[in-house]
């Protein structure tokens, strides 16, 4: 895996609007008496904090890391 300061950089930018479509977009059905497990999955699914963090860190990092290139 290759990747380059332009690139984190154009994916972290790219980020916060992700995030904001999959809030305004998630439909969660089902009903609070009995276990939703669309509820849960919803409440998983936001991974893009994750990713936000892991651009930050590799942008921090000049070097190669383990099978990471930069």
């Amino acid at each position: 895996m290759a990747r380059s300061e332009e690139g984190l950089k154009s994916n972290l930018a790219k980020i916060p609007a992700l995030r904001e479509e999959f809030w305004h977009n998630v439909n969660i059905i089902g009903t609070g008496e009995e276990l939703n497990q669309s509820l849960e999955k919803a409440g998983r699914s936001p991974t893009s904090e994750l990713g936000e963090l892991m651009c930050i860190d590799a942008l921090q990092r000049a070097e190669s890391c383990g099978g990471h290139f930069r």
